[in-house]
């Protein structure tokens, strides 16, 4: 199968405590570049808040929590990941790939 099938996915990131919302603005405007790059479309961004952690990540035990579901191939959540890594504001990131039967 073809690495550049357009399919859904939803991804959760755990973002550090303190970045300011021009730092999460940011990251999000390179997230939906990059997915845009790859000709997939962002749908939603939800941010769900500052929480407390079940376990401390480093010295955070608070951390900011967003939500987004979007379209892209592989490869545009290869890179999507490939940048969060490297970006010392994202604490944490999963993305899922949704089930077909279910969009």
């Amino acid at each position: 199968m073809s690495n550049q099938t357009k399919r859904f996915y939803e991804a959760v990131i755990i973002v550090h405590p303190d970045a300011t919302l021009e730092q999460q603005k940011d990251l999000f405007k390179k997230n939906k570049a990059t997915i845009e790059t790859f000709s997939g479309a962002v749908f939603s961004l939800d941010t769900w808040g500052k929480r407390t952690l079940a376990t401390p990540i480093g010295k955070s035990r608070k951390a900011l929590f967003f939500h987004t579901l979007f379209e892209a191939s592989g490869n545009a959540v290869a890179e999507l990941e490939r940048t969060m890594r490297i970006n010392d504001r994202v604490l944490r990131f999963v993305h899922t790939r949704l089930d077909e039967r279910l969009t």
